[in-house]
Protein backbone atom coordinates (compact mmCIF):
# COMPACT_ATOMS: atom_id res chain seq x y z
CA UNK A 1 0.00 0.00 0.00
CA UNK A 2 3.37 2.48 -0.12
CA UNK A 3 1.86 3.55 -3.50
CA UNK A 4 -1.56 4.53 -2.65
CA UNK A 5 0.32 6.51 0.45
CA UNK A 6 2.35 7.91 -1.59
CA UNK A 7 -0.36 8.96 -3.83
CA UNK A 8 -2.27 10.69 -1.51
CA UNK A 9 1.12 12.55 -0.73
CA UNK A 10 1.46 13.84 -3.77
CA UNK A 11 -2.00 15.03 -4.41
CA UNK A 12 -1.99 16.84 -1.12
CA UNK A 13 1.39 18.77 -2.20
CA UNK A 14 -0.31 19.17 -5.47
CA UNK A 15 -3.51 20.82 -4.02
CA UNK A 16 -2.02 22.72 -2.06
CA UNK A 17 -0.11 24.54 -5.03
CA UNK A 18 -2.95 25.00 -6.53
CA UNK A 19 -4.50 26.66 -3.66
CA UNK A 20 -1.64 28.70 -3.26
CA UNK A 21 -1.58 30.13 -6.66
CA UNK A 22 -5.60 30.34 -6.76
CA UNK A 23 -4.88 32.99 -4.01
CA UNK A 24 -3.54 35.43 -6.65
CA UNK A 25 -6.17 37.73 -7.85
CA UNK A 26 -5.15 37.39 -11.95
CA UNK A 27 -7.11 39.06 -14.33
CA UNK A 28 -5.78 39.58 -18.13
CA UNK A 29 -3.22 41.63 -18.49
CA UNK A 30 -2.91 42.86 -14.72
CA UNK A 31 0.01 43.07 -12.12
CA UNK A 32 -1.76 39.96 -10.47
CA UNK A 33 -1.56 37.59 -14.17
CA UNK A 34 2.51 38.36 -13.85
CA UNK A 35 2.67 37.34 -10.49
CA UNK A 36 0.81 34.07 -11.12
CA UNK A 37 3.16 33.95 -14.04
CA UNK A 38 6.30 34.02 -11.53
CA UNK A 39 5.06 31.85 -8.86
CA UNK A 40 4.49 29.19 -12.00
CA UNK A 41 8.15 29.93 -13.39
CA UNK A 42 9.70 29.85 -9.60
CA UNK A 43 7.78 26.17 -8.93
CA UNK A 44 9.27 24.93 -12.16
CA UNK A 45 12.47 25.82 -11.43
CA UNK A 46 12.00 24.32 -7.92
CA UNK A 47 11.99 20.65 -9.75
CA UNK A 48 14.37 21.63 -12.30
CA UNK A 49 12.60 22.94 -15.27
CA UNK A 50 13.59 25.66 -16.61
CA UNK A 51 10.61 28.38 -17.74
CA UNK A 52 10.29 31.99 -19.09
CA UNK A 53 8.17 34.34 -19.18
CA UNK A 54 7.43 36.40 -22.39
CA UNK A 55 5.48 39.37 -22.17
CA UNK A 56 3.27 40.66 -24.83
CA UNK A 57 1.31 44.21 -24.92
CA UNK A 58 -2.59 43.42 -23.53
CA UNK A 59 -5.28 45.77 -23.82
CA UNK A 60 -7.03 43.61 -20.53
CA UNK A 61 -9.85 42.68 -21.76
CA UNK A 62 -11.67 41.06 -24.73
CA UNK A 63 -14.85 43.19 -24.96
CA UNK A 64 -13.06 45.32 -27.36
CA UNK A 65 -12.44 43.75 -30.14
CA UNK A 66 -15.35 41.70 -29.62
CA UNK A 67 -17.08 45.21 -29.75
CA UNK A 68 -15.80 46.55 -32.23
CA UNK A 69 -16.39 43.77 -34.57
CA UNK A 70 -19.87 43.27 -33.63
CA UNK A 71 -20.82 47.21 -33.96
CA UNK A 72 -19.04 46.73 -37.59
CA UNK A 73 -21.32 43.80 -38.46
CA UNK A 74 -24.38 45.57 -36.74
CA UNK A 75 -24.07 48.21 -39.29
CA UNK A 76 -23.37 46.27 -41.84
CA UNK A 77 -19.68 47.68 -42.38
CA UNK A 78 -16.52 46.01 -43.35
CA UNK A 79 -13.04 48.20 -42.66
CA UNK A 80 -12.10 49.45 -45.90
CA UNK A 81 -14.87 48.85 -48.13
CA UNK A 82 -17.60 50.96 -49.09
CA UNK A 83 -20.27 51.94 -46.94
CA UNK A 84 -22.99 49.20 -46.14
CA UNK A 85 -20.98 46.26 -48.13
CA UNK A 86 -20.75 42.98 -46.18
CA UNK A 87 -18.12 41.58 -47.50
CA UNK A 88 -14.39 41.79 -47.10
CA UNK A 89 -13.29 44.21 -49.73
Amino acid sequence: MAVRGESKEREAWLRSRLEELERIDRPSASDGELEAAEWIVDRLGETGVEARIEIESAHGTYWWPIGIGTAAGQRGEWPGSSRGSSVPP
